[in-house]
């Protein structure tokens, strides 16, 4: 019976070999590169298509290390790999603009400009670049109910 329950946890959490390759995948974090231009900071994680819940805690480090509020106004996000996000993206992106910063994400992908909180809150500035409203699009989160429930 005991053999069995260690078989079963075996299955799910991997040989000691598979575990220490997800170990090594989860520590090779992509390095984090950042520019600073004038009066904006612009932060990238490399060519990483998942930005998950310690990423975006390196991301809030990054930004932490580098904005001065007297000189930084501006933070920018290359987003060109970018296709999925942690739960707390748009949550930390609202903090900072909430501090009085304006927020930009560069080059984002079609996954990303069609989340639903993209849609509502962000704008077409130039070429690639869509900037953080302060408030909703009303179009937007009009068309986004069903017709039912607007009554």
């Amino acid at each position: 019976m005991r053999a069995n329950r260690l078989c079963r946890a075996a299955e799910m959490f991997g040989t000691p070999r598979q575990t220490e390759s997800r170990r090594q995948r989860m520590q090779e974090n992509e390095p984090i590169t950042v520019q600073v231009q004038d009066d904006m900071v612009i932060v990238a994680i490399g060519k990483q298509g998942i930005w998950d819940g310690s990423d975006l805690s390196r991301l809030r480090q990054a930004l932490l290390s580098q904005v001065d509020g007297e000189k930084c106004h501006t933070i920018g996000l290359d987003m060109t790999y970018v296709k999925h996000l942690g739960t707390g993206f748009f949550g930390q992106l609202c903090h900072w603009h909430e501090k009085g910063f304006a927020i930009r994400l560069y080059s984002p992908q079609s996954c990303v400009r069609q989340m639903h909180w993209f849609r509502m809150f962000f704008e077409l500035l130039s070429d690639d670049c869509f900037v953080l409203l302060s408030e909703s699009k009303q179009s937007v989160a009009r068309s986004t109910f069903p017709e039912w429930s607007r009554e």
